[in-house]
């Protein structure tokens, strides 16, 4: 478990397993279309297949956010939340209570934004 090293910690870290602990307990939701283990007929197995691959986006997306929440659960942990990982400023508390995972301040989450943005319109984008 992670150990608190201030009280400044104490409520951001309650809101990200909070947080953790809503994504990981909707996760048996979201894969059940997977676990379906009869063969539907050619005729119900376009909708079958979407289904599961909406399931799947949906699921990757959680995984994504759930490796935000435990790397901001790092930080915690390290001492450092609350700073950008760019820059080293400090994030407004304001963006902090909105998104408990936030790394970067909103300018250096502009810029970062900016040039994935650019990348994947140049289809320069390369995994993160």
């Amino acid at each position: 478990m992670l150990k608190l090293k201030r009280n400044k910690y104490q409520k951001p870290l309650i809101r990200l397993l909070t947080k953790r602990s809503e994504l990981l307990s909707g996760f048996k939701g979201k894969l059940g279309p997977l676990q379906r283990m009869e063969s539907p007929a050619m005729d119900d197995l376009a909708p079958v297949l979407h289904e599961q691959f909406v399931a799947l986006q949906l699921s990757q997306l959680d995984f994504q956010h759930l490796k935000l929440i435990d790397e901001a659960m790092a930080r915690v942990s390290q001492g450092e939340y609350g700073l950008c990982i760019d820059c080293g400023s400090a994030i407004a508390p304001a963006r902090l209570l909105a998104i408990a995972w936030a790394a970067r301040c909103v300018t250096c989450e502009e810029a970062h934004a900016e040039y994935w943005q650019s990348a994947d319109e140049t289809g320069m984008a390369s995994a993160d």
